[in-house]
């Protein structure tokens, strides 16, 4: 929530998967455009909240050793994983209340997440 870097450090930051578990999820949005670069960007990837249960169930699907623990995974995934995560609105939201303008959130196809690309 408080990045060591100092104002416009990095002309890129990258985040995968982490945003849910942020305390605080504008405000590490906030740190992110703070140690960006004029025009820098940053690129989000994360759980979509809003994904389908067939998208859920597609996904788990690949990983073999999830068939054993079948309904414990689809619960896991559902309440846990994606459950604390946000929703694509939600976060393309949150990036335009800590002051971001160019914002592109997508859908990842097939998958059960999104990226979100901010440009400062």
């Amino acid at each position: 929530m408080n990045l060591p870097f100092r104002d416009a450090s990095f002309d890129i930051v990258i985040s995968v998967a982490s945003i849910k578990h942020w305390p605080d999820g504008k405000r590490g949005l906030r740190e992110i455009r703070r140690v960006l670069t004029p025009n820098g960007c940053a690129f989000i990837a994360e759980a979509d909240r809003e994904a389908t249960d067939e998208e859920l169930y597609r996904f788990a699907s690949k990983f073999t050793a999830w068939y054993v623990w079948d309904k414990f995974m689809r619960w896991y995934l559902r309440q846990v994983v994606f459950g604390q995560s946000y929703s694509r609105r939600e976060a393309e939201w949150m990036a335009r209340a800590v002051g971001f303008n160019h914002i592109l959130v997508e859908k990842v196809l097939e998958w059960p997440f999104f990226i979100m690309k901010l440009k400062k």
